[in-house]
């Protein structure tokens, strides 16, 4: 019995070299396979082109759809009743000093045109408080206490510095609710500093600098004098600072340590506690004055409501005096420490002990720079003129080998009598100040007498001219002050330089001040920003019309049209409504068409602005002008007033009715174009799609009902022209919407389609690749058959 061996099937590798190379059959059946897939793929080329073809439509649309976007925004510009209020303005003075360097101006939309006389007294400053002199900015400066700047706490410890207050100061400046003070250090003399605060903001208020501790810091501090003066006096009174509560305890408000202490309030002893109310302490005065025998009670808490936010003042009539030994009236806000200039009278020689080093009140008068030899007999003859201008002296004070300055200072202000204080200044000059109220007519003379013995050299002695009676020293570098001025004659104030409420709608920027000098603001059209905004509408609008044209057009030579969308019925009906809408008549002045107003259509379609007869129609008709474009609404009864309308709202004539005025809890009742219409206050508004006045509001200010009357609305063109835009962009139902959603349905459809169709290529050629692989598996298994059969016939 013979053996058949058995043929081994090609292995995947092996069938895959022979779908490669056809290696079984001798057949490039892959270059066939290619062949006939590609036929069958052209197939695919008529959808893509349509494809390609449609997505450059949507494209098409696309781009047309923001040149619509730029008309719109330009067009609802325009069409505000508002758009076309611009206003410049011009200032001129009357004298050689430039407008320019005393006040600049600017006009809003609602200014008015007009000329107004402005004469600057004053411009407003912010105020600036100094401290007094220290010979250090880094050392401690061993003072302790607690201050209130403008209302904020600063705690102050013995080892704070100058540079130390001036940050814990300056820190509080910052957040959202800023103390509104800055603090710097200044360098008075080559040896000495001075903390000098400034408000942020100019005006009278200036700065609120309050002790907030039983001690005078402040004074110590040197921003204070001697004494208290009323902070804020109100006619027949005085009143505290304004605290956000009159039912929490004024400390925690202020959010400092409680204060308590007897006052005395015209000469009437009262015990204040502030961890107490505003409400308690006012209460705890009155029963004080009660108890003094007073009939009325002098304290109240009185609000005072700004928008948003009430403060709370505690009020004190008909008493001016007040001492505060514990600062807790101070803290309050009712009085603060004196800040008048001090005055009196310095020394012109500053003398010292070395040549270079200024004496101090501990100096030895002997050891005075210049004084060579004492000698018994040595004295200061001290003369001159009290407060009131009486005689004072001559009264010498004799020298001794032990007597200090400090003694001399001693002896001036007991010879000058109450009220007057005499030291030595961080210079080395002798200062005498005069603190007695009124004018001052204060001198001092020092003349010294050195006897010496005979044929020594005593030296000299010389304090120096003391001069007329001055300022020497002044707490408030710089007042506050609102700026002074006035516009026709009127008399007006401003807390800041940029005053808002002088003229209507004008703003005028302060820059300086001449009493002498008028400047004359004048108010008028801005007609090259007005030209602008029209201007911009119609290149918008011309955006639009010439985008159509280019797709419109067509080449008959080259067989070529402009555009994807040639021939689109939907662009053109768009270019035809928005052409209708710059022919419209529109309004009831005398300009009723844009041509009137000199924009004219070209053969094109685009608009042109004349500026000539354009500015003409301003000068003349601005208000008709300004109708041509918005939408407008009048009255034959001037109680009815246009408020507004919606893009439905027709022009037409309309009967307006009014059954019940508006009052308290009713609003008002009435009907427009003979349907009732929704009440709001005093105005109408009508909401009925049926009716040509959907969406026209009016109000009406007349004092009886029933009333009527017709009242005539206009829409504008650039009313008219966005209302259009808004339809053609709608989201839902505008026409570039559908047409864009037109196109991109049928572009995922086609999409579909040729997937569909790709997919069936793709599963054709794999069938028709597997039998041409099954093919050459099956010959090559055959030429294997044969070969071994080739070869056992041979050994036969």
């Amino acid at each position: 019995m013979s053996i058949v061996p058995m043929v081994a099937s090609p292995t995947s590798s092996e069938t895959s070299n022979l779908s490669l190379t056809g290696m079984g059959t001798g057949i490039d059946w892959q270059s066939m396979l290619n062949q006939l897939t590609q036929v069958s793929e052209e197939s695919l080329t008529p959808y893509n082109n349509q494809i390609t073809t449609l997505n450059t439509e949507a494209s098409a649309w696309s781009s047309f759809s923001s040149q619509l976007s730029t008309l719109k925004t330009a067009a609802n510009t325009l069409a505000s009743p508002t758009a076309l209020d611009l206003y410049s303005t011009n200032e001129t003075s009357d004298s050689s000093t430039s407008a320019s360097s005393l006040l600049t101006s600017s006009a809003s939309s609602t200014a008015g045109i007009g000329s107004y006389q402005v004469v600057i007294n004053n411009t407003a400053q912010a105020e600036k408080l100094a401290s007094g002199s220290f010979s250090s900015q880094s050392s401690a400066l061993n003072i302790t206490g607690a201050i209130l700047v403008n209302g904020h706490e600063v705690q102050i410890a013995s080892t704070d510095s100058l540079q130390n207050l001036e940050a814990n100061i300056n820190n509080l400046d910052t957040g959202t609710k800023p103390s509104g003070v800055t603090a710097a250090i200044v360098q008075d003399t080559p040896t000495t500093y001075r903390l000098v605060l400034t408000s942020d903001s100019t005006g009278a208020s200036g700065i609120s600098l309050l002790d907030a501790a039983t001690t005078d810091t402040l004074g110590t501090l040197g921003f204070n004098g001697t004494g208290t003066v009323l902070k804020n006096q109100v006619a027949g009174g005085a009143q505290s600072d304004g605290l956000s509560s009159s039912s929490m305890g004024v400390a925690a408000t202020l959010g400092i340590s409680s204060l308590s202490g007897n006052v005395s309030i015209n000469g009437v002893s009262v015990n204040l506690d502030l961890s107490d109310s505003l409400t308690t302490i006012a209460s705890d005065i009155n029963s004080a004055f009660q108890t003094a025998g007073y009939t009325n009670n002098p304290a109240s808490v009185v609000s005072t409501t700004n928008g948003s936010t009430t403060t709370y003042n505690l009020q004190i009539a008909g008493m001016t005096s007040y001492t505060d030994q514990s600062n807790v009236l101070q803290a309050l806000g009712l009085v603060q420490g004196n800040r008048a200039d001090v005055v009196g009278v310095t020394g012109s020689v500053a003398n010292t002990t070395d040549g270079k080093t200024p004496i101090t009140a501990a100096t030895d008068i002997t050891s005075i720079y210049g004084y060579n030899t004492w000698t018994s007999g040595d004295k200061i003859t001290l003369s001159g003129t009290a407060h009131d201008g009486s005689a004072v002296g001559p009264t010498d004070f004799a020298i001794t080998q032990t007597t200090t300055v400090q003694d001399l200072l001693n002896q001036i202000q007991t010879t000058f009598g109450s009220g007057v204080t005499a030291s030595v200044n961080s210079n080395g000059s002798i200062q005498v100040v005069d603190s007695a109220t009124g004018a001052s007519q204060l001198s001092v003379n020092l003349q010294t007498s050195l006897a010496g013995p005979s044929g020594s050299n005593a030296g000299v002695l010389n304090f120096g001219s003391f001069g007329q009676v001055g300022t020497v020293h002044s707490y408030v570098l710089q007042q506050g002050a609102d700026a002074a001025f006035t516009v026709d004659g009127m008399s007006m104030t401003s807390a800041s330089n940029t005053a808002t409420n002088a003229i209507s709608g004008v703003t005028l920027n302060l820059l300086g001040a001449d009493p002498n000098t008028t400047v004359t603001v004048s108010v008028n059209h801005d007609d090259q920003s007005i030209e602008t905004e029209v201007n911009a509408m119609i290149n918008a609008y011309n955006g639009v019309i010439s985008y159509v044209n280019g797709q419109m057009t067509y080449n008959s030579s080259t067989n070529t049209t402009g555009g994807p969308l040639f021939g689109n019925n939907a662009l053109e009906s768009i270019k035809s409504q928005l052409e209708s809408s710059t022919l419209s008549q529109v309004g009831t002045g005398s300009l009723q068409y844009l041509s009137q107003a000199g924009i004219t259509a070209g053969q094109n379609g685009t608009l042109s602005l004349d500026t000539a007869t354009f500015e003409s129609a301003l000068s003349s008709n601005f208000q008709d002008v300004a109708a041509l474009f918005s939408d407008s609404g009048s009255s034959t009864d001037s109680n009815f007033q246009y408020v507004a309308n919606s893009s439905s709202t027709q022009s037409g004539t309309y009967n307006v009715s009014v059954s019940q005025l508006p009052g308290t809890g009713q609003n008002i009742v009435g009907q427009i174009d003979g349907e009732n219409a929704t009440g709001q206050g005093n105005v109408l508004t009508l909401d009925d799609s049926t009716s040509g006045a959907n969406g026209l509001s009016i109000s009406y200010t007349g004092t009886t009902a029933p009333a009527s009357a017709p009242f005539t609305v206009s829409r504008g063109i650039a009313s008219l022209m966005n209302s259009l835009v808004n339809g053609f962009t709608d989201s839902v139902n505008g026409t570039v919407t559908t047409q864009e959603a037109g196109l991109q349905t049928n572009i995922t459809a086609l999409k579909t389609q040729v997937t569909n169709m790709q997919n069936n290529i793709n599963s054709q050629t794999a069938m028709m690749q597997q039998e041409f692989i099954n093919m050459d598996t099956a010959v090559a298994q055959l030429d294997q058959m044969q070969s071994y059969l080739t070869v056992q016939l041979a050994n036969l």
